[in-house]
């Protein structure tokens, strides 16, 4: 015999208890087939939950390219001014004597050669960045399917990238030619 309270309740939530036996015995296949869903549902959250480390490192690796992007544009920029400053330097000496003017221009093509050394290796440094995203790309597509959106958002970023090497390269050259075609003018 089961006690009741006032209300008619079970005391100590033996109402809950009872209703939930009784639901069980009224339809254990029913309730055996909502259990398996809740279960199911459940690991396939774990799942979800699996990914979030790797697209972790994947935005992570995304802000690493896109931090070394900014040192590589203003790396090439301080050079391409250091050549500027190196250039009008070389052009007011010349105007002293040929000899200065020489040694000058010498100086200024050495600092240029050390400068461009030093833009290149930036740019390698830059591309080495870019591989290790390509590697933690192709892991994060492995571990899930929903990462292929964001390694198609890496993608264009690397290409962009590539793109702006490239015509800091270009600069580069154009600038050396510069430099070369003043010497010869000397």
């Amino acid at each position: 015999m089961i006690a009741t309270d006032i209300t008619g309740n079970a005391p100590g939530g033996m109402d809950q208890m009872l209703t939930l036996l009784q639901a069980v015995s009224a339809d254990p296949k029913g309730y055996a087939a909502k259990l398996k869903a809740l279960q199911d549902a459940t690991e396939e959250h774990k799942k979800f939950v699996a990914l979030v480390s790797p697209t972790g490192d994947v935005l992570r690796a995304r802000e690493e390219v896109a931090a070394d992007r900014i040192v590589a544009k203003q790396e090439v920029a301080d050079a391409k001014a250091e050549a500027a400053k190196i250039k009008a330097d070389a052009k007011a000496a010349a105007k002293v004597t040929t000899d200065k003017a020489d040694k000058i221009l010498a100086d200024a093509q050495e600092q240029a050669t050390k400068l461009t050394a030093a833009a290149q290796q930036e740019l390698l440094d830059a591309k080495s960045a870019t591989a290790a995203l390509k590697a933690q790309t192709a892991a994060a597509s492995a571990a899930e399917k929903a990462a292929l959106a964001r390694a198609d958002e890496l993608t264009k970023m690397q290409a962009q990238v590539k793109a702006e090497l490239e015509a800091a390269q270009a600069e580069r050259a154009a600038l050396t030619a510069k430099i070369e075609a003043f010497a010869k003018g000397l």
